[in-house]
Parts: C-alpha cells; sequence; structure tokens
C-alpha cells in the first residue's frame, strides 16, 4: 500500500512541519528506551580559558569550571581548541554547579598544551 504524504505549501509551514517531524524523532538506545529529541530540556553552555599544566607521562590534571545549573547527573560535554597530543579529556559534574575536566597524559612524552578557550555543554538529564 502506497502512503501519500501532502507537503505543506508555503515555507512557514514546510518548517513548522519539520521542526514537528524533528520534536518528535526518536531513538532507540541500548536499554531500548525511546527517546525524543525534546526530551532533552535544557543544554547549559560555558566557553572557560583553560591552560593546563604540562604533563609528563603517566600524569594528569583536573580543571574545576563553575556552571551554574549543573547537577549530578547531567551529562557533559567538552571540546577543546586545538589538537589534544593523544591527552585524554573526561568531563563530568563533580557537585551542584561544578563541572570537573580531567586531562590526562598516556602518550609515552610530556605534553604541554597551550592556553586556550574550552567550550563545555551541560546537557540536562532527562530521564
Amino acid at each position: 500500500m502506497n502512503q501519500i504524504t501532502t507537503i505543506p505549501a508555503t515555507f512557514e509551514q514546510r518548517l513548522a512541519a519539520l521542526e514537528n517531524d524533528f520534536r518528535e524523532h526518536r531513538h532507540t538506545g541500548l536499554d531500548s528506551r525511546k527517546v525524543r529529541v525534546s526530551d532533552l530540556g535544557t543544554v547549559l553552555y560555558k566557553e572557560a580559558t583553560i591552560n593546563p599544566a604540562s604533563l609528563a607521562d603517566g600524569a594528569g590534571a583536573t580543571i574545576s569550571v563553575s556552571i551554574p545549573g549543573a547537577v549530578l547527573g547531567d551529562f557533559v560535554m567538552v571540546a577543546a581548541p586545538y589538537d589534544l597530543q593523544d591527552l585524554t579529556v573526561t568531563a563530568y559534574v563533580q557537585a551542584a554547579d561544578a563541572v570537573e575536566i580531567r586531562i590526562q597524559n598516556e602518550s609515552t612524552a610530556v605534553v604541554d598544551l597551550a592556553s586556550g578557550v574550552w567550550r563545555i555543554a551541560v546537557i540536562k538529564k532527562f530521564i
């Protein structure tokens, strides 16, 4: 059976239809829950100038960044402004309003990253 879809006539109608489709779009995760994009809620964003210390192989540094509204259980994403030279970076909410960024050197060499503006996004928990 073929299904025929009517395409809205005006740009505004097409845009509204796409926005509705986007809001109702669902992904099936590993736990088989279906999550709509609109369920994500608030995304907190901050740019912070970070100047990591010179790190020897096996050494790490933890940097704290204040992000009002962040709570335990929120997702955190971080983006460095340059090549990380084989360093690993993780970010997490350490306490209410406090995000920590952990930079770890496992490269077998000393790495000294420059100061730069890092971007941090906190996605509020939705389940």
